[in-house]
């Protein structure tokens, strides 16, 4: 009896102190006794009576049971899986005296655990999910090397009105017995996570606990100190005087930070690195790691630190603060949004056991739907779940094993003291990690009963002192007018299921019920935020209904989508003055096991978000947003092609206010793991179809995704683009619209389309376009094309290739303009020549063609949401945005585009003109007969490209500029009587001069009737440079005024040789990665070969 008494106060002291998880070090061993043990039932519940702890072998029958593992569906054996009561386990192992002191610790048991070594009582336990351990150094033979030692188990899983949870053992008859539980999960049972030996020296560090207590920053919100307090707690001994420890807190690289010799203090650390929660628009994303720092605690023996007696290391300190206000949850000073899915400890075979495999599926996927957060419901989960959410800033609601609290008797004092106990090791087990954030003392108790509410104060009350600076909560499933226990907590954590187990069906009534429940709670409780950490509906993989009905993929995803709509209205995330909602945790990401029943297929929970094989279901794919809009905290624009269940913000104005602009570094990460891993709902729900790639002729190559909305949009464009050049035709000339279009396709990439025996290439280009004939192309039909290919200086080659052929389509706006005549000339007099009918990119599809007799176009506003900057606001960083109701004619913008794709408030480069309104004169499209009024509709033509600038002082030239003062030179030469004519160009900024100017190379084109002359070369030669700049300073005013102040020299204009451009795009532009639709002209050279191949090309006496 007196072994009884003083092995429950070890057993508590332990508790009491904190249960330092196990880990090598210099002065520790660790030996895993996980394995295949001996295990049998005790169904008559007599093995303590009879001694099978003293036995060499249990008694028969015995089976294998692995350990970890849940008992109950490792076998066929329907009697194991629903057994009520006591089971045995047993094993055999070698010790050797290699150590002091020996430690045996099970990592979990559930419930109720007895544990005997060499048949004498070593330690018992009551509750399950967290750790407990014992020193059996006593159990050992002091004079042996090695020692064979017996461990046997007994655990009872029978629930009692004082356990938690909570349970009542109704025994029908000697063949039936009843576990009555109040909650919806398998009552799984056995050593369901491992048994470890671990050695320490007979003093030793028997506790640590360290917690930020303050962080300072600057201006700019970045930390430049913080300080920690922490506590070391020695056992073994109760001489500490003699004792000395040194306390070293190392960043990642191994480096000391902080150090103190004192066993209670604080370590101030200068500049530090904190720890970060994941997936907020100013932190990293869940996929990468945060912050940690170790601490590392040495004892030593003398004052002089060489006699080592025990070293112990926390590798998952993190620096970081938690506080709350009446309407946020601020981790770091900043807001947080929990944004995640909660889960069940559970799997096939292994129950409840403890498995790395399962643990590192379940992180990688909780990477996949980039979710930051989870509470840990019904219980605490294993310490090694914690430790990968400390590296990933994953953050954790740490919650108790309270829940079926729904009668009366089930809130006594003995309940209340046990409560305690569980509270306190769990505080005490998980308080080191950075990823706790606030702890949950109980889930859906029946907070009706008087019982309930002295309970719950008492409770808290005895939490407040350990709470290790965290917030507490409990989840609540009652309304905001019958929940007595609601104001002793912090955080009001809801649990509600509208449309799923009350109002079936009625998607329809979330939105309002919700929004009216959180509404509610906050004008009762207006200085806790509010957190819903539990919501869901059953859906069977595989199961479909238009509509959507109950149990379907379908149903699952509206159900979320209609909750979302709620959270967003109050949102303290999107409506920082006025919301008090801090977060969205889903009940649950994957099925789990429950006990049989009419309403559980199966006997599965189907509410995951993924199956219990861990497959997503629908309702996985479309998370709240994409990676990108999650992780920069983005919601949805209001359209009207939105469907009504989706997020989005207020107004247009709130949008623009509170997302920046964004260029394509901003989504080089995201795409690579698109490309890269084959990462999906990434920049968008929806998958990408193919990848967009840029030439890289005007900057780096970008990779930008299209998917099908893409590909319909660019279909409606090309529609409405060739609506309106067929209008524009006579009507003998119309086609249908089955007609076949031709096109450039494709660069010198081998093998990419077959060939006909001539070379032609075919095969499918697009869904646009046909083939060229194939293998019927006739032999007569090669030799003619080569024939007329081969003749020189004759007009109208694609008029006599294709007769029939209906016009020409290119770019011929902005700088293209001057190739017009050489395009013109391929077309002849027959032959029309219209502007591209698509105003598209790599990026989407954006207008269509406004007129086949002009270069401008329609923008669509259906096909993206369109901004526009002011030119002379461009090279702000984030300059003021107009309408597209706002816009001018007479003035040029950058154009800023939001897309189906996942591009949001990008900078697309391209600057337009505003050219004009569409007016019912032009008879464009087909507009209203009635007298209707009809918006502002803005014509827009390309401009130039925003890379193309030489700005050295400020004075932004661009292409355009340079253009019209090289047509303007080109003119007063042929005003002289010099033949020439506008070819192409390009320039750089010669920056090593001094002082710096530009240098132009241009090719001129000769009169083939009239050749120019030595003495005209030469004055062409003389006269390029100051005409050009002359022109140029005409054009650009502030080029001009740098002029005058000599910080810029005159430009330079080198002439070169004719069919130097054409060989500069064979050679250099026109690669395996690029088509000649791609290819645009370089008007500004950033390459050093590039610039030494116009040099090489300069003429010295001859054009030719």
């Amino acid at each position: 009896m007196m072994w009884a008494c003083l092995l429950l106060l070890t057993v508590w002291y332990a508790a009491t102190h904190g249960l330092l998880y196990p880990a090598e070090s210099e002065t520790r061993q660790i030996r895993s006794l996980n394995g295949l043990w001996q295990f049998r039932l005790d169904e008559e519940g007599v093995g303590e009576t009879e001694r099978w702890f003293a036995m060499l072998n249990l008694p028969q029958p015995t089976i294998l049971m692995p350990v970890p593992a849940s008992y109950n569906d490792i076998t066929q054996n329907i009697t194991i899986h629903r057994h009520i009561g006591w089971v045995w386990y047993a094993r055999d192992f070698f010790i050797h005296s290699t150590a002091p002191r020996w430690v045996l610790r099970f990592q979990a048991a559930h419930y109720e655990t007895h544990v005997w070594v060499n048949g004498q009582a070593a330690m018992n336990h009551s509750g399950g999910h967290l750790p407990f351990e014992a020193d059996i150094t006593s159990f050992i033979p002091n004079d042996a090397k090695s020692s064979k030692m017996r461990i046997v188990v007994a655990i009872n899983n029978t629930l009692t009105p004082t356990t938690l949870p909570p349970g009542e053992l109704v025994i029908h008859n000697p063949t039936y017995r009843e576990l009555q539980t109040h909650f919806d999960f398998f009552n799984y049972a056995g050593i369901d996570r491992s048994v470890i030996l671990y050695s320490t020296s007979k003093t030793y560090i028997e506790d640590i606990a360290i917690d930020t207590q303050s962080i300072g920053y600057d201006s700019q919100h970045v930390a430049t100190s913080a300080v920690l307090n922490y506590t070391v707690t020695i056992g073994g001994t109760n001489q500490t005087d003699a004792i000395r420890v040194l306390i070293q807190l190392l960043d990642a690289n191994g480096m000391i930070v902080a150090n103190s010799t004192d066993f209670q203090s604080r370590l101030v650390v200068n500049k530090p690195n904190v720890w970060e929660p994941c997936g907020m628009n100013h932190t990293h994303l869940c996929t990468e790691e945060s912050y940690l720092y170790t601490l590392q605690v040495t004892l030593y023996n003398d004052a002089q630190q060489t006699d080592v007696m025990d070293i112990y290391r926390i590798h998952h300190v993190g620096i970081r603060t938690v506080k709350l206000t009446d309407s946020k949850f601020l981790i770091n000073e900043r807001p947080f949004y929990f944004h995640g899915v909660n889960t069940l400890e559970d799997s096939e075979i292994r129950g409840t056991g403890f498995d790395r495999v399962i643990i590192a599926k379940h992180f990688n996927l909780y990477g996949w739907i980039h979710g930051n957060a989870f509470r840990t419901s019904p219980h605490p989960y294993p310490e090694e779940f914690y430790h990968i959410a400390d590296r990933f800033g994953i953050v954790i609601i740490d919650q108790t094993a309270a829940i079926g609290l729904n009668k009366p008797e089930y809130f006594s004092q003995t309940t209340l003291e046990h409560h305690k106990q569980i509270t306190r090791e769990m505080i005490n087990r998980d308080r080191n990690h950075p990823s706790v954030v606030m702890w949950c003392l109980a889930n859906e108790p029946q907070c009706t009963f008087s019982q309930s509410k002295s309970y719950f104060s008492a409770l808290v009350n005895f939490t407040r002192s350990i709470v290790a600076g965290r917030p507490i909560t409990f989840v609540t499933n009652l309304n905001f007018n019958n929940d007595q226990c609601v104001e002793f907590f912090d955080v009001i954590s809801l649990d509600r299921y509208i449309a799923w187990y009350s109002d079936y069906g009625r998607l329809d009534q979330i939105s309002n019920i919700i929004s009216q429940d959180l509404s509610n709670w906050r004008l009762t409780y207006p200085t806790k935020p509010i957190l819903m950490s539990e919501y869901g509906a059953d859906t069977m993989p595989g199961l479909h209904n238009d509509p959507p009905f109950m149990f379907t993929e379908e149903y699952q995803k509206d159900f979320y989508s209609a909750y979302h709509i709620s959270f967003d209205n109050v949102s303290s995330l999107t409506h920082p003055d006025t919301g008090y909602f801090i977060g969205e945790l889903p009940w649950t990401m994957f099925d789990f096991a429950t006990e049989q029943s009419t309403v559980r297929i199966g006997g599965l929970n189907r509410k995951g978000l993924f199956t219990r094989q861990r497959q997503p279901k629908a309702a996985a794919y479309k998370n709240h947003s994409s990676a990108f809009y999650r992780d920069q905290a983005i919601l949805c624009l209001p359209t009207h092609d939105l469907p009504s269940d989706e997020n989005v913000y207020v107004s247009i104005d709130e949008f623009r206010e509170k997302i920046p602009l964004t260029t394509y570094k901003d989504y080089t990460d995201y795409i690579d793991r698109m490309v890269i891993e084959g990462e999906t709902n990434v920049l968008s729900s929806e998958d990408p179809v193919y990848y967009s790639m840029t030439s890289g002729t005007t900057a780096k190559i970008k990779l930008l995704p299209a998917t099908s909305v893409t590909i319909r949009k660019l279909n409606e464009s090309f529609v409405l683009g060739f609506h309106i050049v067929r209008r524009s035709f006579p009507s003998s000339s119309s086609s249908s619209f089955n007609q076949r279009v031709f096109t450039l396709q494709t660069g010198r990439k081998p093998k990419m389309f077959p060939t006909s025996k001539d070379g032609i290439p075919m095969g499918p280009i697009s869904n646009l376009i046909v083939e060229h004939g194939g293998e019927t192309y006739a032999l007569e039909r090669a030799k003619y094309i080569r024939n007329e290919c081969s003749k020189k200086n004759v007009p109208g080659i694609l008029h006599r290739l294709w007769p029939n052929l209906m016009f020409a389509t290119t770019a011929i706006g902005s700088t293209f303009a001057i190739y017009k005549p050489d395009i013109e000339f391929y077309c002849g007099k027959h032959l029309p020549l219209i502007n591209c009918m698509v105003y598209g990119s790599s990026e989407g599809y954006f207008g269509s063609l406004a007129s086949i007799h002009t270069d401008e176009y329609f923008l669509l506003p259906t096909h993206a949401f369109f901004e526009f900057i002011k030119e002379e606001d461009i090279e702000q960083a984030q300059p003021k945005t107009l309408l597209i109701s706002e816009i001018e004619p007479g003035h040029r913008y950058e154009l800023v585009c939001t897309t189906d794709a996942g591009l949001v408030r990008y900078r697309m480069g391209d600057v337009v003109n505003c050219t004009r309104f569409l007016c019912r004169a032009d008879d464009l499209v087909p507009l209203p007969t009635e007298p209707v009024e009809i918006p502002r509709i803005p014509l827009i033509s390309l401009a130039y490209r925003v890379g193309s600038l030489l700005d050295v002082f400020g004075e932004k030239t661009n292409e355009v500029h340079l253009m019209n003062a090289l047509q303007q030179t080109v003119h007063q030469w042929k005003s002289q009587g010099i033949p020439v004519d506008f070819c192409d160009f390009t320039s750089y900024p010669k920056l090593d001069a001094s002082p710096a100017k530009y240098v132009i190379f241009l090719e001129l084109s000769e009169d083939q009737k009239c050749k120019i002359n030595a003495q005209q070369l030469q004055i062409l030669k003389s006269t390029a440079s100051e005409e050009v700049n002359q022109q140029l300073s005409k054009a650009n005013e502030v080029y001009e005024k740098v002029q005058h102040f000599k910080v810029l020299d005159r430009l330079d204009c080198i002439l070169v040789r004719s069919g130097t451009f054409s060989t500069f795009l064979r050679k250099f532009l026109w690669t395996s990665r690029s088509s000649p639709t791609q290819i645009k002209p370089h008007r500004i050279l950033k390459n050093e070969e590039h610039i030494r191949f116009f040099y090489d090309n300069q003429i010295d006496t001859s054009l030719s």
